[in-house]
């Protein structure tokens, strides 16, 4: 009996410290297939920063996927060129995000069920190369929108 009783205090309280984890501001790199460094930032507000010249993984790869609830906001800075399948699917908070008019390719499926999606900005003046048609299925956006100060 105190077994089970202590194995369970043992998960509650882990849990309460993954929470409180995950509601942290945090910051980190990490290296693409190319081998191109990209750093990124969440502060507490929920404002996640992408910078660097790596592409934006997927979300199996990305580390700042378990900070996924509490994301609000995307600014990917100029450097970044692909935005990879899923990068943000499921996003469930996201509201915006801005893309660079570096990026030239967007995969399939980067905002899957992101509900309370309702901005997406591209600075580029002209549509990528290469965009999914189904980059945005099951978020309230429809599409890019061209920011009319790009380049």
């Amino acid at each position: 009996m105190m077994k089970k009783l202590f194995a369970m205090l043992l998960m509650v309280a882990l849990c309460v410290g993954l929470v409180t984890v995950a509601n942290a501001a945090d910051s980190g790199s990490f290296v693409d297939s190319n081998n191109r460094q990209g750093y990124w930032a969440l502060d507490d507000a929920g404002v996640l920063t992408i910078s660097g010249n790596a592409n934006i993984p997927s979300q199996s790869t990305a580390p700042y996927t378990v900070y996924r609830p509490n994301i609000k906001f995307i600014s990917s800075k100029d450097g970044v060129q692909t935005i990879n399948t899923d990068a943000f699917s499921e996003y469930n908070a996201l509201r915006s995000i801005i893309i660079p008019d570096s990026v030239n390719t967007i995969y399939h499926g980067i905002f899957n069920y992101c509900y309370n999606l309702v901005s997406v900005v591209y600075h580029g003046t002209e549509e990528p190369q290469k965009v999914a048609s189904d980059f945005y299925r099951n978020a309230l956006t429809q599409g890019l929108v061209y920011h009319e100060e790009s380049k």
